[in-house]
């Protein structure tokens, strides 16, 4: 799971604080340096090229979305789900890759290509809770 290892995300992280981007900018060149210099995650198994690909594109999305204000982000799970005044930054958004859930009123980003058996969209609750960090 890619929360593993993304250890400078907090829970929920909002946007807009210089400080904070680049306390976060420097923690992921640290895991980026420790994905590089490691062939295994922590659960033993090998990376593939799918699995590095995913978390630097992840990396690249939150670094993006940083500088701006009033955006909040919320690592659930590897979905990267974005909250708040993201309406001025729509064209953003999709230029990320970013799909928005009206179900949920939120954006959100997910770095591997993943198909779910059930297609219905329940409240962001259900997955805070099975992938709580």
């Amino acid at each position: 799971m890619i929360r593993n290892y993304i250890n400078a995300l907090p829970g929920v992280l909002k946007t807009g604080d210089p400080q904070l981007h680049m306390q976060i900018t420097t923690d992921f060149d640290h895991t980026l340096d420790h994905l590089a210099a490691t062939t295994k995650n922590r659960n033993g198994y090998p990376w593939t090229p799918d699995d590095i690909a995913g978390i630097r594109k992840l990396i690249g999305v939150i670094q993006k979305l940083m500088p701006i204000y009033d955006l909040t982000l919320e690592l659930i799970g590897s979905w990267l789900w974005i909250q708040g005044k993201t309406y001025p930054h729509k064209a953003l958004l999709k230029r990320l890759g970013c799909t928005y859930s009206g179900a949920k009123a939120a954006w959100f980003f997910k770095p591997y290509t993943f198909y779910a058996p059930d297609q219905r969209t329940p409240a962001l609750d259900p997955e805070r809770e099975q992938f709580a960090a």
